[in-house]
């Protein structure tokens, strides 16, 4: 048995109790798994200065926390974490909601990327509950094409991320390329193995754009 056969309890990460919610998803095996391809991405590999966002606009912010974040209780089962981020540009308002922990996880003069959709009401810009990481560190959630999966109660996308790269890391070159040689060259078509790898985690849009052609013409085909 190849390893894209492997039942999906058995993928590092899963176990049996995750596996029967991967399978509400039609995911039985490893190459269902790698078969579950995004419904959409964000781009999260621009930086944009807080001057130039727009209202309703998603984008990645290089900032600073500008003051120390204060934990609000608004009511019994309702907490605030609330701070001001800033960049050379501008500042923006952040709030986190029930995620009491990040007042102590970030720290006034820490520079940080974080991404998420920005309000905008007059000059005063906001974020609520965005994602982030420290810069200097790997980036694992920004500077790249992002992947947005379907999901079902009890996986998030980081689990579903963390399950896709960990099973194609194991099978990418078992991936078994099912187009002919010459139908390739003559349509200029990328391998199955960068279709997979792109389709997922795209290095650039032009890459995406080549992977999603690419599973089309082998649907057609």
């Amino acid at each position: 048995m190849s390893y894209l056969e492997t039942d999906i309890r058995y993928c590092k990460g899963i176990g049996e109790k995750k596996a029967l919610l991967f399978e509400k998803l039609g995911v039985f095996n490893v190459y269902d798994l790698i078969s579950f391809f995004p419904r959409k991405y964000e781009d999260r590999s621009q930086i944009t200065p807080i001057a130039l966002t727009c209202d309703r606009e998603s984008v990645c912010i290089q900032a600073f926390v500008a003051d120390e974040p204060r934990l609000v209780r608004i009511r019994r089962g309702m907490d605030l974490v609330k701070f001001k981020i800033a960049d050379e540009t501008g500042i923006v308002d952040v709030t986190y909601f029930n995620q009491s922990y990040l007042k102590n996880t970030l720290h006034r003069g820490e520079e940080y990327i974080f991404f998420g959709k920005i309000e905008l009401s007059g000059r005063h810009r906001s974020l609520s509950n965005p994602v982030f990481e420290k810069c200097g560190g790997k980036q694992e959630i920004t500077g790249k094409i992002v992947p947005v999966y379907r999901l079902t109660s009890g996986i998030t996308q980081k689990n579903m991320i963390q399950s896709i790269r960990a099973s194609l890391d194991l099978c990418l070159d078992s991936i078994p390329e099912v187009l002919p040689e010459d139908i390739l060259r003559h349509n200029s078509l990328p391998s199955a193995q960068f279709a997979y790898e792109n389709i997922h985690f795209p290095k650039d849009p032009e890459s995406l754009e080549l992977a999603r052609h690419r599973l089309t013409f082998e649907e057609l085909f």
